[in-house]
């Protein structure tokens, strides 16, 4: 008890007259003294630790025990290790036997020291606990360290930033694509962006007529009224091959049909914007494109021209000829429609047309707004009629047109995409699997031009607006990024799963390190001595939580592999997701390798630099550990985590000579063949010199990444018992994995790190693996969990990283680190007869009262695990929490 503050700490609940306790207080030490607390307070030498027993039953507390700081620090200094205080029984409570007294065990032991990476919010927890067996003689110390590691904000910078040039890129490089289409299909959205591509608009406007009167040749009488509309052709006079000139013409489009008059209005209608397509001319060369959304009720429809837009304003384009004078003309053709026809083939009458030339001469006047206008009312004459344009005798009425050309000034040319088309090579264009990417690429190849077609504008547009959302999305998500790594936040809570802007973040990212002691004489020493090390990290699932829940990147694989013609609407899709996935992926990676590496150093004249040797040899590899369900939205979370493991594959690690003063900041490049990407690892001077030769020269560090899957939760029980087709990719994605582990573990064998002791262990465990998932094939496990255990001590034995993830990192990854963190107190094998006798009660201790619990109350501001009676129950006896560290009631199911 502090002088100034009460502070308490609870034990674990023991049965018996004489308890024994495995939590520990921590007592910073500094240079052999207690140092201040981290609030400032004077010196823990001033505490006082007072002792109370309590018994649970009636919460009655019957006896207290009182111990100065000072004097157990003085043990810690003269070597000692046990001290007894006399323990004060109180009245209501009969003592037996000789007089009580409190038993405090003492313990000098280190945190691990960071040189090389950078972490914060330390949470440590120390425990001793007593043999497991009779014959043993000596407590078992241990201490739990986990902390949030810098990587957590600055790898998703460095990633996202360069994952937005290359969107950057792409987003060009469609854009290029869009205006091409474009030009081919001489379709744009405005007159001013034809103009820019280098294509003349011509506008044409039909704005009315007057006085329509019949033409009595096609035996058509008068009528009081007419139903008039008006075709619309356009021709260019073209030289031939034999020098004779020709126009050819084509129907541009009708107005609609003005009922009961003959001095028709046709300006109050809509107009319309066509593309090469949406006119009828025999092409020259192919067009693109969909046909106008303008078209005619069919009882409105000309039997000459039964497709074109109706709309009295017509603009269309072509391609502009930069030094060639040209010509032509505009038909107007006037009809009457005949109502309520009772032979649908009968056609229209036409009662006449008017025909006007234009011309353009080159050079253009620059003064001139449009290079040839005219706004005119025009006579109508019969159709065989060619009487000129101004002769108005005998005319059959007057037509009111308006034509304006406007001639661009810019070449027509398509712009290349070379310089912008390699960037769909790079890693981030690739699919995960090198084989499956392979396949893909051999199939676009072979089928060029008649796969992935995609020729209509609306899908250009799509991709380019698209894009251009993707870039703004990630310039916002690379500003928080930076904000929070600014503001030293190194922290993304299960609650902000959902969060747009927080997706490039892994959810509950942790390093954890679980340290062993070993005593030199059975309770003679204070000083224990450091047996093993081992590195953990930790994390919610790599998934895109703020995305659709419908396709996981592995789905976008299989239907890009199916080459539709959306494929490139998919993989757009799947770049994006793919994006803040491997984000994620990746900064765990990092914190994993990097700490690994640390402790490589640190152990240099030994094991580590074999190790080193090891990676640059045959790779790094990284174990993932995944406690999602194959059922509802978890099978999507794994969807998207083993593409998001899976392209870890296609890095690799360099370590680079550090600048003096320079940044320490990982930063990445592409490889040559663009078919990886390389993390530079900048170390200090000192680091850099004790590297193997082979690093110091410049070797790469391959990616061996793995994954092995098991749902644990109430949902994988409702998978099999429905028998889910789903639980398939769990057991996919174990065999894939455990034969990769399996090549890997043959290539170490043949390294100078495997040892004969090594040798054997790892065959057996291969043979285990491969035992645990035939039961697995044979559908004999249910909650196949002890492949994860198998395939985590193999990771280990071959100096590879280990990662646990479930959907939030914070509940099942707590059971299952605190089931290895057990396993690894007494050594105890996978076999679950060996673990049930010795995992309970160390176990229990550690999810009650260990860090993974304070790491639910950082997340969720309750020091309890999100698992109501039902979920704990479901759970396999060896993952199941104590009934007092979980919610009541119904809780989420993270």
């Amino acid at each position: 008890m502090h002088l100034q503050r009460n502070e308490t700490y609870f034990t674990e609940i023991v049965e018996g007259p004489n308890p024994v306790f495995a939590l520990g207080i921590q007592i910073p030490l500094r240079n052999g003294h207690a140092s201040p607390a981290e609030d400032g307070r004077a010196s823990l030498t001033a505490d006082i630790l007072n002792f109370t027993l309590i018994r649970t039953q009636d919460n009655y507390n019957f006896g207290s025990a009182s111990v100065p700081v000072e004097r157990l620090v003085s043990l810690v200094e003269e070597g000692g290790s046990t001290e007894y205080v006399p323990f004060e029984i109180y009245a209501k409570v009969n003592k037996v036997g000789v007089d009580p007294a409190l038993r405090i065990t003492v313990a000098h032991i280190e945190q691990t020291e960071h040189t090389l990476i950078s972490t914060q919010k330390q949470l440590t927890q120390a425990y001793s606990f007593p043999p497991a067996a009779q014959s043993e003689q000596r407590r078992k110390i241990a201490l739990e360290e986990v902390m949030e590691p810098d990587y957590e904000t600055s790898i998703p910078a460095m990633f996202l930033d360069y994952m937005y040039k290359e969107l950057q890129i792409v987003t060009q490089l469609w854009n290029i694509r869009c205006q091409n289409e474009r030009k081919k299909q001489l379709s744009f959205e405005t007159p001013e962006g034809a103009l820019a591509a280098g294509c003349d608009v011509f506008e044409v406007i039909v704005r009315g007529a007057r006085n329509l009167k019949a033409d009595h040749s096609v035996g058509f009488t008068d009528a009081v009224q007419m139903n008039p509309y008006v075709c619309v052709e356009f021709g260019e006079t073209v030289i031939r091959a034999d020098s004779e000139k020709t126009t050819d013409m084509v129907t541009v489009g009708r107005t609609m049909t003005e009922l009961g008059t003959n001095d028709p209005t046709f300006s109050r209608q809509r107009a319309s914007t066509l593309t090469a397509r949406s006119m009828s001319l025999p092409p020259s060369k192919p067009v693109y494109g969909n046909r106008s959304a303008s078209t005619l009720d069919p009882r409105h429809q000309s039997a000459e021209s039964p497709k074109e837009p109706c709309a009295s304003s017509f603009t269309f384009f072509r391609e502009s000829h930069a030094d060639t004078s040209s010509k032509g003309a505009f038909v107007f053709k006037v009809f009457h429609e005949i109502a309520y026809k009772k032979d649908p083939t009968q056609e229209d009458f036409a009662i006449g047309q008017c025909v006007v030339r234009w011309n353009i001469t080159k050079p253009l006047d620059s003064d001139e707004e449009y290079n040839f206008a005219i706004d005119q009312w025009v006579s109508i004459y019969p159709t065989v009629d060619r009487r000129g344009m101004y002769d108005d005798s005998a005319d059959l009425g007057k037509l009111h047109v308006q034509i304006r050309i406007k001639c661009s000034t810019v070449p027509f040319s398509l712009q290349s995409e070379a310089a912008y088309r390699q960037v769909e090579k790079t890693p981030l264009f690739r699919l995960a699997d090198y084989n499956k990417d392979h396949k893909l690429r051999k199939m676009a190849k072979k089928s060029k031009g008649t796969f992935m077609v995609e020729t209509a504008i609306a899908d250009f547009v799509w991709h380019v607006k698209t894009l251009e959302m993707y870039l703004y999305e990630l310039q916002k998500m690379l500003e928080h990024v930076r904000s929070k790594r600014a503001a030293n936040a190194t922290f993304r809570s299960s609650v902000m799963k959902k969060e747009k802007l927080w997706q490039p973040l892994a959810t509950n990212l942790h390093l954890s390190y679980f340290t062993t002691f070993k005593e030199k004489e059975p309770n003679a020493s204070a000083h224990v001595t450091v047996d093993h090390v081992r590195v953990t990290v930790t994390c919610g699932a790599p998934t895109a939580h703020g995305l659709s829940e419908k396709y996981g990147l592995l789905d976008l694989e299989d239907e890009m592999m199916e080459a539709k013609p959306s494929f490139y609407k998919t993989k757009h899709v799947y770049i994006y997701r793919k994006i803040l996935c491997v984000s994620q992926s990746l900064s765990v990676l990092v914190t994993s390798f990097m700490a690994l590496f640390e402790q490589c150093i640190k152990d240099i004249k030994n094991q580590g630099e074999t190790i080193l040797n090891q990676w640059a040899k045959i790779g790094f590899l990284f174990q993932w550990e995944s406690l999602v369900s194959s059922q509802g939205k978890e099978y999507t979370m794994l969807n998207d985590c083993w593409i998001a493991i899976k392209t870890l594959g296609r890095f690799c690690f360099k370590f680079v000579r550090q600048v003096p003063g320079g940044s320490r900041a990982i930063y990445l490049q592409t490889t040559e063949d663009q078919k990886s990407y390389i993390l530079h690892v900048p170390v200090p001077e000192e680091v850099y010199n004790i590297l193997p030769n082979v690093l110091q020269q410049g070797q790469l560090i391959a990616v061996v990444p793995v994954l092995f899957s098991q749902g644990i939760n109430e949902m994988q029980t409702v998978a099999n018992i429905i028998k889910s087709s789903d639980v398939e990719l769990q057991h996919k994605i174990n065999l894939i994995c455990a034969k990769t582990l399996e090549n890997y573990a043959s290539e170490y064998i043949q390294t100078e790190a495997a040892t004969p002791e090594d040798m054997g262990m790892i065959r057996c465990m291969i043979e285990t693996l491969k035992e645990v998932l035939n039961e697995e094939t044979l559908k004999i496990a249910k909650k196949n969990y002890r492949v994860l255990l198998v395939a985590g001590d193999l990771a280990r034995i071959l100096h590879g990283g280990r990662v646990t993830f479930c959907k939030s990192g914070k509940d099942r990854t707590a059971m299952a680190i605190t089931l290895e963190q057990t396993r690894m107190v007494h050594g105890t094998s996978s076999e679950k007869a060996d673990m049930y006798d010795t995992i309970k009660p160390i176990a229990n201790v550690m999810r009650e009262f260990g860090v993974r619990i304070r790491i639910a109350e950082k997340n969720v501001g309750k020091a309890r695990y999100t698992f109501n009676g039902l979920q704990r129950k479901m759970l396999p006896k060896v993952y199941r929490p104590p009934l007092r560290s979980i919610q009541s009631g119904m809780a989420d199911l993270s």
